[in-house]
């Protein structure tokens, strides 16, 4: 899903590899979005983009948001940054979000009550990937103290995958929301200068 013409995409990117890894790290760290976001105006990117980086956290309403790991909200901004750093090396914005977002949206879900088995996997193999990341240990072992036979990547992302509709369109809901969200929010301001005043966003994912 391709939101703007080619022109407005050929913008090469100045960052280099080592600049690239140093705004993950800074991510990671708990840099605040604003900042990063400044670093991708600079470097010419999409408003798109900033609206997605920018944009709120989409979760399941359901009273369980509160009992979410706060470390989940934080890897959304890391997750969503390098979401965007690949769509610009390949010219495009797309429709993927990270594990940590697919994780954050359904974790209210999980416990509101018991999921259609589609998306229980899909959290199952979301939160794997995102565990691993935040505890940086390899997938094996997450799977190993989940106790689950891993869910391979390839049932999700690619177009073949046995749960690639239920992802693909999870990951569209969850992205929309994000940048619309974003966009009412910062009206005409400078996507750097003004913050959105909701972090949160919540909606039905089942309604």
């Amino acid at each position: 899903m391709i939101l703007f013409n080619e022109d407005q995409l050929a913008q090469p990117s100045t960052f280099t590899p080592a600049s690239e890894i140093m705004l993950v790290r800074l991510a990671e760290l708990g840099a605040p979005k604003t900042l990063i976001a400044a670093f991708l105006e600079m470097d010419r990117a999409h408003r798109d983009h900033l609206r997605y980086l920018l944009g709120p956290v989409v979760q399941h309403q359901s009273d369980w948001c509160d009992t979410t790991p706060s470390w989940l909200y934080s890897a959304i901004t890391s997750g969503r940054l390098r979401i965007i750093l690949a769509e610009r090396a390949q010219g495009q914005i797309g429709w993927q979000v990270a594990p940590e977002e697919i994780t954050a949206c359904l974790y209210p879900a999980t416990m509101d009550a018991p999921m259609r088995s589609d998306y229980a996997d899909l959290y199952l193999w979301a939160s794997a990937q995102a565990n691993a990341r935040h505890l940086d240990k390899p997938l094996y072992e997450v799977w190993n103290m989940l106790g689950q036979d891993p869910l391979p990547d390839r049932m999700f992302t690619k177009e073949c995958g046995r749960y690639h509709r239920v992802y693909r369109d999870i990951c569209r809901e969850i992205r929309s929301r994000v940048v619309k969200h974003a966009q009412k929010l910062a009206a005409e301001a400078s996507y750097t200068k003004t913050r959105p005043s909701e972090d949160l966003h919540q909606f039905d994912l089942f309604g």
